[in-house]
């Protein structure tokens, strides 16, 4: 599905305040991913939970990672398309 990009006119948001807020939402999904590899799985902290524990761990957080990725990916892409 192609992003909605807001349309820029006068009786909406002025392209600054939608570059403003897109932007903040873009920044906070980089600090998100920044976040989300700090926090990745570690084995020390899964081996007392089974022999799968850690591989179930690490698929967890990729989905998580992914769903980051995917956020960031269509931010910038509104942003992009604001710039222009």
């Amino acid at each position: 599905m192609a992003i909605m990009v807001p349309s820029v006119h006068m009786n909406g948001d002025t392209r600054a305040e939608l570059l403003r807020i897109n932007r903040a939402v873009y920044d906070a999904a980089v600090k998100l991913i920044d976040a989300l590899y700090e926090a990745g799985p570690n084995g020390r902290n899964y081996y007392t939970q089974g022999a799968d524990a850690m591989g179930k761990a690490v698929a967890q957080h990729r989905l998580r990672v992914a769903r980051a990725e995917g956020i960031k990916a269509e931010m910038e892409e509104i942003v992009f398309a604001l710039m222009g």
